[in-house]
């Protein structure tokens, strides 16, 4: 290797230095991944969206199949779960920056409680029409579908 004068060397890092500093930036990390986690969803909620996909596949099937009342009704459970999915997020955003909010005030809509009637009206619907259920199995399902989402979700805020 020949040594042009031309050509600057960089000068090398000092790995003691870094070294010491390495505890530093790991508890910095932390404290901004932990302030993150708080004021952010990220995935929380999402679960609810996914389950209701195959809905979407009975619907495409039931309408391949001729079944109208079977594609109508389960598109139908498809829509109602996604907004109650949907709402149940919007509630839990809520619930997460509301202690920041210095000038508004807490939220007086139950995002939760229609969250919870929608995904069950969805259920009961789904349970109904595309599984083919009775009357009162299809409330069943619908009854258990609202208590899921209220034991996963928790009850909302109540501001006096």
């Amino acid at each position: 290797m020949h040594s042009d004068p031309s050509v600057q060397r960089l000068p090398r890092p000092d790995i003691s230095r870094l070294m010491a500093s390495a505890p530093t930036v790991a508890s910095s990390l932390a404290a901004r991944l932990s302030a993150w986690r708080r004021t952010s969803l990220g995935l929380r909620g999402l679960l609810v969206s996914m389950l209701a996909l195959p809905l979407l596949l009975a619907a495409i099937v039931g309408l391949a199949g001729g079944k109208l009342s079977v594609a109508v009704g389960a598109a139908g459970a498809w829509v109602l779960v996604l907004l109650g999915a949907r709402v149940n997020r919007r509630g839990l955003f809520e619930r997460l920056v509301a202690p920041d909010r210095r000038f508004t005030r807490a939220q007086r809509f139950p995002y939760q409680y229609a969250a919870a009637l929608v995904v069950a009206i969805g259920v009961g619907l789904a349970a109904y029409s595309g599984a083919g259920h009775g009357l009162w199995t299809s409330m069943l399902f619908a009854l258990l579908a609202a208590a899921g989402m209220m034991l996963a979700f928790g009850a909302p805020y109540t501001s006096s």
